[in-house]
Formats: structure tokens, sequence, C-alpha cells
């Protein structure tokens, strides 16, 4: 018993960290080191979580805008494409464990084949998404691997993108949110 009590930190942490969408953020920084911003298409009131995480990692690596689309279905795909498509959306962050368009389900399936009608990359922290047609996957499942389109990269995290001093605070990243319900 006190094993597995000694054990349920570490647990817990892999199921934290399996999520975390710091590596392939940083990843596509190094990509698209122009790009500032994002978006992720999700039922926001159920992934208020995972956002909240995009939204410091985005601020870890250099992005300053978060634009968060709220879909309750998968019906409201194409108005979510068309305002992605409509204000320049250069990236979408799949997030895991979204009932609507997490990777993996089929609203993600719809939301990559749609974005990659527009030339918008999508990037997750799970594998599963490159089987939808994401550009690129790197976290916990990819054991840090950035993998691609049946190529695989190791990047390190740019160190340009971290404060010169403790004293300098890194800014936040701004969140927007647009629903289409």
């Amino acid at each position: 018993m006190r094993s597995v009590l000694r054990a349920l930190p570490l647990f817990l942490s892999l199921g934290l960290s399996a999520a975390d969408p710091s590596a392939v953020l940083g990843s596509a920084r190094q990509v698209w080191p122009d790009n500032v911003s994002f978006a992720v298409v999700c039922n926001y009131g159920m992934s208020r979580e995972a956002v909240q995480a995009a939204a410091q990692a985005a601020s870890e690596n250099g992005f300053r805008t978060l634009t968060v689309v709220d879909v309750h279905q998968v019906a409201n795909m194409g108005q979510a494409l068309g305002y992605l498509a409509g204000h320049n959306t250069r990236l979408v962050l799949l997030l895991p464990k979204d009932p609507v368009a997490g990777d993996g389900t089929f609203g993600a399936t719809a939301l990559v084949n749609g974005l990659n009608s527009y030339g918008i990359p999508a990037c997750s922290t799970r594998s599963i998404a490159l089987k939808q047609g994401a550009a690129m996957a790197q976290g916990e499942d990819t054991n840090g691997l950035l993998l691609t389109q049946g190529v695989e990269y190791t990047f390190t995290k740019p160190t340009i993108l971290k404060p010169a001093r403790t004293s300098e605070l890194i800014p936040p990243a701004e969140i927007r949110i647009v629903a289409f319900r």
C-alpha cells in the first residue's frame, strides 16, 4: 500500500504532462518563428483547464495571442473554419480530451481536413492527430520527439525566448474567445 501511495504523485504528474502543449508549441515557434498567435477549437466550458495550460505554454514559448473558438457540436465546425480562415489563422492546436474537437475525435478529423484545405497547419500533443492529417505532434506519447507526416525531428526549446534576468517577466498570452453554438 505504501508503494502505491508513494507512486501516486508520479502517476498524477504523468497524466498532467501528457497533455502539456509546451513542447509542440516550442517546436512550432522554431518552424514558424514569425508567428506569435495560434488558435484552439474546443468546447471551452469543458476544456477550460486545457486552454489555460495552452495559454501558459504559449507565454513560455513567445506566443502573444491564443484565440479560442468555442464550439459545442461538430455541426459548428463549418462556422469555426470560416472564422479561422477569415482571420488569417496560421496554426491550430488540437486539445486532447475535448469532446467536440479533441484529437482522435470525429470533430477533429473534420476540423483538420478543413484546415488543410485552407493551408492552416494543426498540431497536437498526441500522435493520433497525425493520422487525422495534423502537420505535427509532440508530447509524452511521442517520447518528446517532434513527429511530422512521415518524418521525426528533435528540437530544443529556443533560449532566446527566456527572460535574461529573473526580474523580467514573460507577459501572459492574451486569450480571445469566439463562440459558435
